[in-house]
């Protein structure tokens, strides 16, 4: 589609990911600061124009360059954090990446060897070790490998599933390398299980979508086929996190801090209900549980975000607030969520680990309705953006919250959206794939919630959770309770949130009806009916 001066940005398919996007490269190229409130009430491209010509010019930013290899190189603050947690446990698998097609077709075995190897050349995340130096750890760059020989294993259709969770959950060695690992199981002729895992400390989300691509990319290559042209790669992770030490030290840095202290000061704990007592020597152990969002509910949430200039998130946030102000009674709510940490171009085309995790704290008190709860959240987002720079483990160090062992420290429940154009497609030639289970059995927060938005304009619910602390029912009734929240709020966002019905049919049936039948009988004060 051209685009014109009179287009929307979100009815162009813009949201608050392509809005930090669209302003780290307006920063990047007009050197004008773009606070993202402009763009929600701008949309128009036209108007936006307007508004930046009246904003005031960016200050310089320094720009990340590549720097000397050789030896052991700093970490971020993010993969320390993650070193530490696997350190402490090193046989988890809980932060592993990872995912698994069923491939059915002519796989060039050869080719996709060959394809293998060219990704570890051009990300140096993917032959990266972490030693420790002096109690901290120090990143180590791997020369590539002359040849990568992909283990190729006969395995029976029936055992594919444990097969492919033996490939997945096997631990790595932060030290010894490598962090990235494929396998193939030969089902059939012409039938295979395809495993790619890495760990989370030298990838993240994005990153599988940027190795899918490629490793497709690649193997058309390596086939001889025309492929897409990849870009010159002249950063790597490391680059990045040397110039993160540096702006750790300036002014941006303690501009942002500043908020997150204020935002976060005397932060509640959320009391919501589980199962069993937290356990004083947690393993991890988890579950995942899905749930598709009913197509005309999604469109509602989707048209509810364009029509009043909110973030999608918000109005995802909203249901969810509203379901844990009526299991807890608490208003002022936390929760965490997962961003892409990807705020400078530059870092966009690289596997690693920028995502970070940001603290949204919304306050639910004075009975505001469904529609006021949206406009809260999304103010919450767009702070939370502006400071989200700073990664959560600085956070943490600097506010020094009470921990407590197996809960995360600021939050214990994340919501983070998923968006469409970031899912993970590998594409292998006239090969077809088609994604298996990887069978997750590990939670990092009490609940997780991932709400991926697909292509074609579905919205699907996952949800990670701790089984030390919740059974799968309750699990199922959170995600009934959330879709009925997010239903019943739109279609009536004059409601004060509190009265917004949470119950489905089926539930309500349940409690009024099965469980209170009509000729029960009533007990007296004496027992005597």
């Amino acid at each position: 589609k051209n685009v014109g001066a009179d287009d929307n940005f979100f009815d162009l398919g813009g949201n608050s990911l392509h809005g930090s996007q669209l302003a780290a490269r307006i920063r990047e190229h007009l050197r004008v600061e773009l606070d993202l409130r402009h763009l929600f009430t701008n949309p128009v491209l036209a108007d936006l124009a307007t508004r930046l010509d009246e904003s005031e010019v960016a200050p310089a930013q320094k720009p990340i360059v590549p720097v000397a290899r050789g030896g052991a190189l700093p970490c971020t603050p993010q993969q320390e954090g993650l070193w530490l947690l696997q350190s402490m446990d090193p046989s988890s698998s809980t932060y592993h990446i990872a995912f698994a097609l069923a491939l059915r077709g002519p796989l060039d075995v050869p080719a996709l060897e060959r394809a293998l190897l060219a990704l570890i050349v051009r990300h140096e995340a993917l032959r990266t070790r972490f030693v420790e130096d002096d109690g901290l750890p120090r990143q180590v760059i791997d020369p590539p490998p002359p040849a990568v020989s992909l283990p190729v294993e006969s395995v029976k259709a029936e055992e594919a599933a444990s097969w492919v969770t033996g490939w997945t959950t096997r631990p790595f060695d932060l030290a010894a390398g490598s962090l990235f690992r494929a396998a193939l199981g030969e089902l059939g002729p012409q039938e295979y299980a395809l495993v790619l895992a890495v760990h989370h400390i030298v990838a993240d989300g994005w990153s599988a979508k940027i190795l899918a691509e490629e490793l497709g990319a690649l193997y058309a290559t390596e086939r001889g086929v025309r492929g897409m042209d990849l870009p010159a790669m002249y950063l790597q992770p490391v680059d990045h996190a040397v110039w993160q030490r540096g702006w750790l030290d300036g002014a941006e840095m303690d501009r942002q801090m500043g908020y997150w202290r204020e935002a976060l000061a005397d932060l509640p704990a959320l009391d919501f209900p589980a199962d069993r007592p937290r356990p004083a020597d947690p393993t991890g152990a988890g579950a995942a549980a899905d749930r598709q969002v009913p197509a005309g509910t999604a469109a509602a949430a989707r048209g509810y975000a364009r029509t009043h200039q909110v973030s999608f998130l918000a109005v995802l946030q909203a249901a969810l607030l509203t379901v844990l102000h009526r299991y807890t009674g608490q208003e002022d709510l936390v929760v965490g969520s997962i961003f892409s940490g990807r705020t400078r171009p530059e870092i966009e085309p690289l596997v690693g680990f920028f995502a970070n995790t940001v603290v949204l704290r919304t306050d639910l008190g004075g009975e505001p309705t469904f529609a006021e709860v949206v406009g809260r959240c999304h103010e919450t987002v767009l702070n939370a953006t502006a400071a989200q720079d700073v990664p959560f483990g600085v956070i943490v160090d600097a506010l020094q919250p009470e921990r407590v062992t197996g809960r995360n420290p600021l939050f214990q429940i994340s919501l983070t959206l998923q968006p469409a154009d970031n899912q993970a497609d590998l594409t292998l030639g006239d090969v077809s794939a088609e994604p298996l289970d990887t069978a997750n059995r590990s939670a990092r927060f009490d609940l997780a919630i991932d709400v991926i938005d697909r292509k074609g304009d579905g919205l699907d619910l996952v949800v990670e959770y701790s089984t030390e602390l919740f059974d799968a029912d309750r699990v199922e009734r959170l995600l009934d309770h959330y879709v009925a929240a997010l239903a019943n709020g739109l279609a009536d966002p004059g409601a004060v949130a509190e009265d917004v019905d949470i119950m489905s049919s089926s539930e309500r049936h349940q409690v009024l009806h099965a469980w209170n039948p009509a000729d029960a009988a009533v007990l007296g004060p004496e027992g005597g009916v």
